[in-house]
């Protein structure tokens, strides 16, 4: 088995082309913003995702006998988020630093452990799950690798990963067991359930705080129960308590996604002519958040569109988005077409994602270079489309 990349096929020829151009977009980012450092970030940021997918487009077929021979990686893996579980019910330390992501962000953490959800998602439907090939038996691994991953998401309070964890198992149940309403149910609830009785128990018996004061930062359901669409218009500190019906609901979904409409709001106001072409170069588009200070737009579209101008922004676009236009229409087309659509999900809430947070967004990446695998036909007895 030989890992490698040759750069001298077709179809790594073709994305050299496109990066090629991607590249363009940023040096004249530099030239005309002048922003060494950023640009410079950027380009290696572009040059690593690049090596990723051209290493995945070539060497994605030896996975399933790399997992099938070295299944021990995910017995590690399930024991070792256990373990932090564990050590969550009994170690106050340990509460406290996995709410704020190890020493990181939450959000980021809870994103990260999402990856591998949606992973796992995708293998059992394929039935490419370790150790066993009969249908329950693959469930059964399903759930005991999906435990530790939503347990550790739920206690983290990082809503954005459990949403798309939420979503990833889903889907997944619903195009394995396509036209069998009964069989969808009943996994979703079973698995729900499940997952629902160990977080209640973990919860109320070792860290009331997550079931008693809803209002805390750390609660996954903050900004849901306790406050009313009134509460929320005047904790936001925005307008006044006379507005409109429509205001008042445009502010309580604002403070349960943590003000960020207001900088989508606030964003697109900023535009104007000179700015919409060319943008404002990297790290420079910035509004008043609702406190007053500056802030970045959490919506990695109207970031980049504020960043780099029209011109890259659709050049962008057209990059992460030509898989999903290009791939051929199939049963499995529609599972690989979600691993990939589900970070949308990240992108309409954060700054950056792409290729800026590559260890957030390696999952898309990896989907990306299989959809391109099979829009161009490499290797063709491999692939599952």
């Amino acid at each position: 088995m030989a890992l490698c990349i040759n750069w001298q096929s077709v179809i790594i020829k073709k994305i050299l082309k496109i990066f090629a151009l991607w590249l363009l977009v940023l040096i004249l980012n530099l030239f005309i913003h002048g922003n060494f450092t950023e640009v410079t970030l950027k380009i290696l940021q572009s040059t690593t995702v690049l090596v990723i997918v051209c290493f995945f487009i070539q060497n994605s077929h030896y996975a399933k006998d790399f997992f099938g021979r070295n299944y021990f990686i995910f017995l590690i893996f399930v024991f070792s988020l256990l373990l932090i579980f564990a050590a969550f019910l009994f170690f106050e330390d340990v509460r406290v630093s996995i709410s704020k992501g190890f020493g990181g962000n939450r959000v980021n953490f809870s994103i990260w452990l999402s990856q591998f959800t949606v992973l796992f998602s995708v293998m059992w439907y394929f039935g490419l799950l370790p150790f066993f090939r009969n249908s329950k038996a693959q469930f059964l691994c399903y759930t005991t690798y999906l435990a530790p991953l939503l347990l550790l998401q739920l206690l983290s309070g990082g809503r954005l990963g459990i949403l798309t964890s939420l979503i990833a198992i889903v889907t997944s149940v619903l195009y394995k067991f396509k036209g069998n309403i009964v069989r969808q149910l009943g996994f979703i609830i079973t698995v729900s359930s499940f997952f629902y009785l160990l977080y209640f128990i973990a919860s109320s018996r070792f860290y009331l705080v997550y079931l008693s004061l809803f209002g805390d930062s750390k609660n996954i359901f903050r900004g849901v129960v306790e406050l009313s669409p009134r509460d929320a218009s005047a904790a936001s500190n925005i307008h006044d308590l006379s507005i409109s019906s429509s205001d008042l609901y445009f502010n309580f979904f604002d403070y349960i996604v943590s003000y960020r409409l207001t900088l989508f709001v606030e964003g697109l106001k900023a535009f104007d002519l000179k700015m919409f072409l060319f943008g404002l170069g990297f790290g420079n588009f910035q509004v008043q958040n609702y406190e007053g200070f500056p802030q970045n737009v959490h919506n990695v579209f109207l970031n980049s569109l504020g960043e780099i101008g029209v011109f890259g922004f659709l050049l962008f676009c057209f990059i992460i988005l030509f898989p999903f236009f290009a791939l051929p229409n199939s049963k499995n087309a529609k599972i690989i077409k979600t691993g990939m659509g589900i970070w949308f999900i990240q992108a309409f809430f954060q700054p950056e994602f792409f290729y800026s947070q590559i260890g957030n967004s390696l999952c898309f990446w990896v989907f990306f270079a299989y959809a391109l695998k099979c829009v161009f036909k490499v290797d063709k007895e491999n692939y599952v489309i």
